[in-house]
């Protein structure tokens, strides 16, 4: 799931990506559901989420 619409710095993509997980985003949440993904500037993508052990 796409949960930034701009590509971003790969700082500004951790920082992002470090408060969804901390927030608990229910975008990401589900640990069988979507991982999430935020575009970087360099043409590479971060992804984030659980998994199901």
């Amino acid at each position: 799931m796409l949960v930034a619409d701009r590509p971003m710095t790969t700082t500004e993509a951790e920082k992002l990506a470090a408060h969804l997980l901390n927030t608990d985003d229910e975008r990401i949440r589900d640990k069988r559901g979507p991982a999430g993904a935020i575009p970087v500037d360099d043409g590479t993508w971060l992804f984030l989420g659980y998994a199901a052990a």
